[in-house]
């Protein structure tokens, strides 16, 4: 694998490309009932872009299952008719099924960035970073496409700043009034790429509210309403020191309840094994540090070497967790209807929105871009924010100049980000004993996830009807409203992040 290319669609072969997927999302079915087949996986691999690109071109809009592919670069640059070969693959796996129509979910990600140290600083540290992200649209497509088309280059960007770097291998410019300048001092890398990863949730979120207009009056939300679309948001950035010696970092910033998990060795066997040494996720309105969920362990199966799982991840949910619910509440100082509880006993922000931080969702947070009772009861402050809880993990894969020996499953680790589709049907363990599962066929490790979720639907549905309902008669149902009242949009990607750092 060439770590120094990056790949995405160009224009020239959108068209052919986007057939190509319109074909292979169409909801077929195997002979067997049961096998259905996921409508959207995404190992294509496409023609090298630059990503200063992404930033001036990418503004087609790409709904539900019929998606330009922006979200699948790779850094293997072939012709269309020529095939990867085996050891080329790019090790991201991403799969899709969607409820609403048009589908509300969308992914990207940019792989093997190459940070060489600035020539004003005296150190001599460069890196390779990737980064990923999902994000989970509500109220319309419109702020989910927005950020798959700007928040991944604005946070790489960022965080080669933040390591005092630039990105060598794309010419990167934001033509943007935003300050996106490092404020590193020695020994503080960490929360300067946290800080640097907030500023640009931020600075994306912004841009895009400045776009909307006072003038589009609204009174009520509504499917596609400019003032109330927004997208919960998860990125995770990877970053690879050149330094063989020094271990790696993943960093992650999100808004929202996508969910990321990190699948790892517990290494309680003494090996030099993948470690995760330490979680922190910091957030400033919080000032201090917030409890990472301990890692569950299963038993040793087939596949023991993954046998942890960490989310990484907290859901910023108003029902669920009662410090964003004090936020909320700050924010606003007490507003009325700030937190509301409905008939079911769920809490909802200003009586609309089931989570505290959102990109997007401008009525919640401009009160000249507001409407009714959300206008009428506006406090002091914004009831939602974009700004992101941020974390970092260190991974320690041991000497990697000397792994040719090591056993390959033995130095594993697993990055698995979804949207809220998957979590609200099955749990963390659930999803590290499908990977355990299926780690041999890594193509279709996603796919699995996914229809692991499907089956958790269809056994829901079957202990409520008076007939067994399949996966076959879920695919049946047109996407809409008469889906989406049994599931959610879906989206999973799964990364192995050894291929990534090795290979």
């Amino acid at each position: 694998m060439t770590a120094n290319t990056i790949a995405t669609l160009n224009d020239a072969t959108a068209t052919s490309i986007t057939a190509c997927t319109r074909a292979t999302t169409t909801q077929s079915v195997n002979t067997e009932e049961d096998d259905l087949v996921v409508p959207f996986t995404d190992t294509t691999n496409t023609k090298k872009r630059k990503l200063d690109d992404c930033l001036a071109s990418l503004h087609s809009p790409n709904a539900g299952s019929e998606k330009r592919d922006r979200g699948s670069p790779t850094s293997v640059v072939q012709d269309d008719d020529s095939e990867a070969e085996e050891d080329e693959e790019v090790p991201v796996w991403v799969a899709q099924y969607q409820a609403n129509d048009p589908s509300e979910d969308r992914y990207d990600y940019i792989l093997h960035l190459d940070l060489a140290p600035n020539s004003d600083v005296s150190s001599e540290k460069g890196y390779s970073l990737s980064l990923w992200a999902v994000y989970d649209g509500h109220g319309g497509t419109t702020c989910a496409e927005y950020c798959q088309n700007n928040l991944l280059p604005h946070c790489a960007v960022a965080v080669s700043n933040a390591l005092q770097c630039t990105i060598t291998n794309h010419d990167i410019e934001l033509d943007r009034e935003c300050d996106l300048q490092s404020d590193q001092e020695e020994g503080c890398q960490h929360s300067a790429v946290e800080k640097a990863l907030k500023t640009a949730f931020q600075i994306v979120d912004e841009t895009f509210l400045n776009d909307l207009s006072e003038h589009d009056v609204q009174t009520c939300c509504y499917k596609n309403g400019s003032w109330n679309v927004g997208a919960c948001a998860l990125v995770t950035a990877l970053v690879v020191p050149h330094d063989e010696d020094e271990a790696s970092v993943l960093y992650t910033a999100h808004c929202g309840d996508c969910r990321g998990l990190l699948l790892t060795n517990d290494c309680q066997d003494g090996k030099e094994n993948i470690i995760a040494e330490a979680t922190r996720v910091s957030d400033s309105e919080h000032n201090g540090f917030l409890p990472v969920p301990v890692a569950e362990k299963v038993v040793q199966s087939k596949y023991g070497h993954l046998r942890a799982v960490t989310q990484l991840t907290e859901d910023h949910s108003a029902s669920n967790n009662v410090a964003e619910q004090q936020l909320v509440l700050k924010r606003t100082n007490n507003a009325h209807r700030a937190i509301t509880t409905t008939v079911n006993n769920t809490k909802r922000v200003a009586g609309s929105l089931a989570i505290t931080r959102a990109m997007g969702d401008a009525y919640l947070k401009h009160p000249n871009l507001s409407f009714g009772l959300y206008k009428e009861n506006w406090g002091e402050g914004p009831y939602i924010t974009s700004t992101p809880a941020t974390s970092h993990t260190i991974l320690s894969f041991g000497e990697r100049t000397n792994n040719s020996n090591a056993d390959s499953q033995d130095l594993r680790a697993m990055l698995v980000l979804g949207s809220d589709g998957i979590f609200e049907k099955i749990s963390n363990r659930d999803i590290l004993q499908t990977v355990q599962n299926y780690i041999e066929d890594d193509a279709h490790l996603a796919d699995n996830i996914v229809d692991r979720v499907l089956d958790n639907v269809c056994e829901r549905l079957s202990d409520n009807s008076c007939f067994p309902v399949t996966k076959r008669t879920l695919s049946r149902l047109s996407p809409g409203r008469s889906r989406r009242s049994k599931h959610d949009d879906i989206t999973c990607m799964v990364i192995d992040l050894y291929k990534i750092c090795f290979e």
